[in-house]
């Protein structure tokens, strides 16, 4: 038997059998060259020993398998320490990292901890029995119904603080809240003194209907436009022209002192003939003011011929003696009469319109042909 077995063995090592055919399947020799020892999907290009030496071969150095092992120069594989977020140093194991390096360190580590607790064990040992004890801490911690804000008694909730003592209070919470809302709202839609019974009694008030105010105030605006003429607007201006204007005085004083105009009555009772007033230097007070026609504000009499006598004079315009339009009358007393010489009458005639001649007449009391020297204070138009 021994010898059929060597002449097998020698068989093997001295012929080509590329089939296998004398390999048995879970032979000692299958057994080595596949899984199971089923020869069959043995293949020498991939499963012989020179084919595995060659794929170990084609291994590149700088491949993640040279790394295993190289905490410092690896760029693929990362190691367990730095998965672990524990600081990569050659030739340190993951045990001296964690528990020489960092729980036995002498400053950082354990033992140092505990040191450090045991020298301030008195002041946590307080902060500790400040927590929950709301009323009678001293120390640091403060209570998150502190830092909220709410009043501080012990053995209350926040949900009790918040919610029982204050949003469902029977007397100030939520509900009593909109019980009193409840009772505003039904107090301002009172039918008898609420908001609409107020508005109903306003309305009633005369002239304090808002639709027939309105109703009013439109035919009011609309009369008042309509009556909004163009010389009703001139007025406006008119208006505005009295109240400020730049003043003259006839004759004119200011170029020559000793200009006078006097006015000359008819007979005894009786007003003379119209005459235009005009100065000692000829100039009439028509040709002053006839461009732009003008108002005469008031008379100044500076002397008289005749004392103590009741002087009437009449002031108009026209484009001639026969054409008047009367727009003022005035009187004044001469001498102790009535008043003194030299006063001055203020009145607001009429406009006297552009290109129009200024005329007088003026009678005397028991006195014909009497004389007044007179200045007029006027202010032409624009």
């Amino acid at each position: 038997m021994q010898g059929k077995w060597l002449a097998n063995l020698q068989y093997l090592m001295q012929n080509a059998d590329a089939s296998l055919l004398n390999v048995i399947d879970e032979s000692a020799l299958a057994l080595l060259m596949s899984s199971g020892g089923d020869i069959s999907d043995f293949s020498s290009a991939t499963d012989s020993l020179e084919a595995i030496s060659n794929a170990v071969g084609a291994i590149s150095t700088g491949d993640a398998v040279a790394e295993i092992g190289s905490y410092t120069g690896q760029s693929n594989l990362k190691t367990l320490l730095a998965a672990l977020g524990i600081p990569d140093t050659t030739a340190k194991p993951l045990y001296t990292c964690i528990i020489t390096d960092r729980l036995d360190n002498a400053t950082h580590g354990l033992s140092a901890l505990s040191t450090d607790i045991g020298t301030n064990q008195t002041d946590i040992d307080a902060i500790l029995a400040d927590v929950g004890d709301f009323s009678a801490r001293t120390k640091n911690l403060k209570s998150l119904l502190a830092v909220l804000g709410v009043p501080d008694v012990d053995d209350n909730t926040l949900y009790k603080l918040v919610y029982t003592d204050m949003l469902a209070h029977g007397t100030h919470g939520l509900a009593a809240l909109d019980t009193d809302l409840t009772t505003i709202i039904n107090d301002l839609a009172n039918g008898t003194d609420g908001l609409g019974a107020l508005k109903t009694a306003i309305e009633a008030v005369p002239g304090t209907n808002s639709a027939a105010l309105a109703s009013s105030w439109t035919a009011a605006l609309a009369t008042a436009l309509a009556n909004y003429t163009a010389v009703r607007a001139g007025y406006i201006d008119d208006i505005m022209e009295e109240l400020a204007h730049r003043s003259y005085i006839f004759p004119d004083l200011g170029s020559d002192i000793d200009l006078t105009c006097t006015l000359t009555s008819g007979e005894i009772d009786t007003y003379g003939t119209w005459a235009e007033i005009t100065d000692s230097g000829a100039t009439t007070f028509g040709s002053v003011i006839t461009a732009t026609g003008g108002h005469v504000s008031a008379i100044k009499i500076r002397t008289t011929s005749v004392d103590d006598v009741l002087y009437v004079i009449e002031l108009g315009y026209g484009p001639d003696a026969g054409t008047v339009t009367v727009w003022d009358i005035t009187s004044f007393g001469s001498g102790t009469k009535k008043i003194d010489s030299d006063e001055q009458e203020r009145f607001r005639p009429p406009a006297i319109p552009s290109g129009q001649k200024v005329w007088y007449r003026m009678k005397t009391e028991n006195n014909a042909n009497a004389t007044a020297a007179i200045t007029l204070r006027y202010h032409a138009h624009a």
